[in-house]
């Protein structure tokens, strides 16, 4: 059985917790290391608090998703 590159290299990738209060500052502190950083078996794990997006920040995140995706997205 043969794997293709791309679920090789899906196989590769490192848990993260997109959820962790500190997830931020630790990829900060990975891309001025220029180093992958992935979150097994991190102790400083912290769920973040639920929070409610300005009409700004929504409105950013729909401009961004339809620039990466080059499709638009409403919300009624």
């Amino acid at each position: 059985m043969v794997i293709s590159n791309e679920l090789s290299e899906m196989a590769e990738l490192p848990m993260r917790n997109y959820l962790c209060r500190n997830y931020d500052i630790c990829l900060n502190k990975a891309a001025q290391a220029n180093t992958v950083f992935g979150c097994e078996g991190c102790r400083k794990f912290v769920r973040a608090e639920k929070q409610e997006l300005t009409s700004e920040e929504l409105g950013g995140m729909l401009c961004l998703w339809g620039s990466v995706f080059e499709s638009r997205i409403s919300i009624h």
